[in-house]
């Protein structure tokens, strides 16, 4: 058997249920499969977790397709995209956090204000500290596209 063939059975070998739910974390497009690139060759994670042919693999993908339709691809690259995502943070959802653009905690930053404002019009003293780090990661976890409950009070 040749070398691709091997390494694409030894792959499909090593893939599991848990590996697929990477895609709800992250879409599975060009755009954001170069942002985790870039941001592991930042984090010196793109060479020494993933080997030469997984590096190609990647590569390959990014190269051809736009948004990625098959399931075998998806298969293949979730457990690539979860160790990727894992060394940017130790932790798969603080990982594809880092995914996100500034302009969405900018844009949670407002509405982190609004809920304050509301609050203290409500009475409460103690909601002029709710706008840290923490609430604004809160607010933009709870408005990704597959969380059914994002904040209305964008517009």
């Amino acid at each position: 058997m040749n070398k691709p063939v091997e390494t694409l059975m030894h792959w499909t070998k090593t893939l599991c249920a848990e590996n697929v739910d990477v895609w709800h974390l992250i879409s599975p497009e060009r755009a954001s499969l170069l942002r985790l690139k870039r941001l592991s060759l930042r984090n010196r994670s793109w060479f020494t977790v993933l080997s030469r042919t997984e590096r190609k693999f990647i590569d390959a993908v990014i190269m051809t397709v736009d948004k990625i339709r098959s399931f075998l691809v998806l298969r293949l690259l979730s457990p690539l995209v979860r160790r990727l995502l894992t060394t940017l943070s130790r932790d798969l959802n603080d990982g594809a956090l880092g995914l996100i653009q500034l302009g969405a905690y900018g844009m949670m930053k407002d509405v982190a204000e609004r809920i304050v404002g509301i609050a203290q019009k409500w009475g409460n003293k103690s909601a002029k500290e709710w706008p840290d780090q923490r609430f604004l990661r809160y607010l933009v976890i709870m408005s990704l596209p597959q969380n059914k409950n994002a904040p209305s009070l964008t517009g």
